[in-house]
């Protein structure tokens, strides 16, 4: 299998369960093989009995409509009319670091993507980083030292910062529309995520004592340990669906 890598994170889960032949750049690979690809314009040309498409929308029917038969999808909840197989984030627990800043965004192209969430977060006076204007060259060391991500975003889906706090005991925070987006597979509101009807409840949810952060954690931890369980027989199981795709 070819691994089209549109973006490297995405890559290295589908990879992860899947090893392939890594594929970079806007030239098509050797359509012979079958692919794997994220849902961009440039799958119009692929053989849609052979591409297993790796969404990053949380409505596939626009894919589904184009005549693609086959995915890796990223939880329960996410749509493909279809055969799919669910490979999950692939979690790597980073040891935990002092937290010496309360919170940050991280999205690249904010401002440009989702306008009014952006003008949200600038408002409570969070630091946000991301492409284009104040990029974050080390996402990890940065969610190492911070308490909380505060992520509001209406768009994509499971996006990877998300996951990279709860690996480094970062408190994702988001409102409603944010959380739906699949994270209910993965994060459990008021237990191992703080999910807020007012997003001023942000400056109050900073305060949180040193104790109650560590219960989130806590918890975090234990969502990530029953994933992280379930490696070998996804793997197995992502084994059989690319052998039936060929």
């Amino acid at each position: 299998m070819i691994i089209w890598d549109w973006h490297i994170d995405e890559y290295e889960r589908v990879n992860f369960f899947c090893p392939g032949q890594r594929h970079i750049g806007n030239d098509y690979p050797d359509v012979s093989q079958i692919i794997a690809c994220p849902d961009v314009p440039q799958i119009n040309r692929l053989d849609r009995q052979r591409t297993i498409i790796y969404p990053c929308v949380q409505d596939t029917s626009a894919i589904t409509a184009l005549g693609f038969k086959y995915a890796f999808t990223k939880d329960t909840t996410q749509k493909w009319d279809g055969e799919s197989i669910i490979l999950p984030p692939v979690f790597e627990p980073q040891k935990p670091q002092e937290k010496t800043q309360d919170a940050v965004t991280i999205i690249h192209y904010y401002s440009q993507r989702d306008y009014a969430n952006y003008q949200i977060t600038k408002n409570l006076n969070i630091p946000i980083y991301g492409l284009d204007d104040n990029p974050c060259h080390d996402v990890q060391g940065m969610l190492a030292k911070t308490k909380f991500l505060v992520h509001f975003k209406h768009l994509g889906y499971l996006c990877n910062v998300v996951l990279k706090s709860m690996m480094n005991g970062t408190i994702p925070i988001m409102d409603k529309k944010s959380f739906e987006l699949g994270y209910s597979d993965y994060l459990q509101p008021d237990v191992s995520c703080i999910v807020v009807n007012d997003h001023d409840d942000v400056k109050k949810i900073l305060t949180m004592s040193d104790a109650t952060r560590e219960d989130y954690i806590k918890a975090m931890n234990e969502s990530m340990a029953k994933v992280m369980a379930t490696y070998p027989e996804v793997k197995q199981k992502a084994k059989q669906f690319v052998n039936a795709v060929g």
